[in-house]
């Protein structure tokens, strides 16, 4: 029953991957709920000298953030409390605190902000909310986490980013393209040490990409998201065979579906249904 229940699955994902192809739509929201929690963010400031101007670094104190829901509310430590000094902060350090997940509207605060530092604090989770209205971001530091998953539009909004390091965190599985939107401006991605990979970019990043591709496939619930986020046909393709090997480790017959792999999408709903036919006639 439990194999039946799989494969299933696996059939309506296949329609909805078709279905996508076909017709485009947008992903969906994530849910909300009303509980949240405040945060007020002490910070101890230190200046750095390497600008033509004032840059200041906020050193997180005593943080403590299990909620998903936390919204950051106030930022204290300053020595004048204004605007412009928020305005000057260019890196925000927590380190060996608790911060199980990125405050909501911490870019109100830190709108000029370069470098996101998260030192071995508990990082469950990274998506594209948590960094997107960081229009100057430059570098992500966050090593010794408990991270496991990067979507493909993580980096949509974030076009700045030359630097990457999830070493030592918990990847398991990753968006086909989630380099795609920074490989341009990428000189840095330090992978070591995780579930699915241990590398580092040495050189070229298209075969560092293909490589995190091998190792931490993206899931089928990460493919549906992936399959809207792509916009080339090449990278659809691509991500139809990583549909079609995700079925084969389920052991579902994929073979029919060779007109798939030669781009030819437009009896695709006819396989799909002799797809199921086959599927079910095997549970017999």
């Amino acid at each position: 029953m439990r194999s039946y229940q799989i494969k299933l699955t696996l059939i309506l994902t296949y329609f909805f991957i078709i279905h996508t192809l076909s017709s485009p739509s947008s992903i969906p929201s994530h849910l909300t709920n009303n509980n949240s929690e405040n945060l007020i963010l002490n910070c101890k400031i230190h200046t750095l000298n390497r600008c033509n101007r004032y840059c200041q670094v906020c050193e997180s104190e005593n943080l403590n953030i299990t909620n998903s829901q936390t919204k950051l509310i106030e930022v204290t430590g300053f020595s004048v409390r204004n605007v412009a000094f928020h305005n000057n902060v260019i890196r925000l350090s927590i380190n060996n605190q608790l911060c199980r997940f990125i405050p909501a509207d911490a870019d109100k605060f830190f709108p000029h902000l370069e470098t996101l530092r998260i030192w071995s604090s508990g990082l469950k989770r990274l998506e594209q909310n948590d960094i997107k209205n960081f229009n100057e971001l430059r570098e992500l530091i966050l090593p010794l986490n408990e991270i496991e998953t990067l979507d493909s539009n993580l980096f949509e909004f974030n076009l700045k980013i030359t630097k990457i390091d999830l070493s030592r965190n918990k990847l398991k599985n990753v968006g086909l393209a989630l380099f795609a939107p920074v490989m341009k401006k990428l000189n840095h991605v330090n992978f070591n040490h995780n579930e699915c990979i241990d590398d580092n970019l040495r050189g070229n990043i298209e075969i560092f990409s293909e490589k995190v591709r091998k190792f931490c496939p993206p899931t089928i619930e990460m493919l549906q998201n992936d399959v809207v986020f792509l916009v080339d046909q090449n990278e659809k393709l691509k991500l139809i065979i990583e549909a079609k090997n995700a079925l084969i480790k389920e052991n579902c017959d994929f073979s029919k579906f060779t007109e798939i792999e030669n781009n030819n999408f437009e009896n695709s709903e006819r396989e799909g249904n002799k797809f199921e036919q086959h599927v079910f006639r095997d549970q017999e």
